[in-house]
């Protein structure tokens, strides 16, 4: 979410130093950090501009209000299921698309001992490195 405000306050032609304040990059020392609300009051009304379709509700045993949902849909959902081996290491690795199910990535990983239900046999086996910078170009290309 801080991402997206400090784009958002961009498009809105927010000065950088203001920019950086709103989300907490504050400049000066360490009164000026932690014992002064010199301009937040100011600061405050930037981010009540920028709508985040932030969705915030009353959940049930929680006093205060919370976040609830996010309208904001940056990525595509995707299903991931993991195995891990007995010292709790990454063995292997599918993302799927979470309405059709049809698997779009999915690998063991070299030097980790293979899960032995079925489904994880017959996969590719990568260096996690590979694998990490396979799941990256697929996630960028969606």
């Amino acid at each position: 979410m801080r991402r997206n405000l400090a784009s958002k306050l961009l498009h809105l032609g927010v000065d950088t130093g203001v920019r950086q304040r709103v989300l907490g990059h504050f400049e000066g020392t360490m009164v000026d950090h932690h014992h002064s609300d010199d301009g937040l009051r100011e600061l405050k009304t930037l981010p009540d501009q920028v709508d985040c379709h932030v969705e915030v509700g009353q959940v049930p045993g929680i006093a205060s209000p919370v976040i609830t949902g996010c309208g904001v849909h940056l990525l595509p959902p995707i299903e991931v299921l993991v195995a891990m081996n007995d010292h709790g290491d990454l063995s292997a690795l599918r993302l799927a698309d979470p309405d059709t199910g049809d698997c779009v990535f999915a690998a063991r990983i070299a030097g980790s001992s293979a899960p032995t239900a079925d489904e994880w046999q017959d996969l590719e086996v990568l260096s996690a490195k590979v694998a990490a910078g396979r799941m990256a170009l697929f996630r960028n290309s969606t």
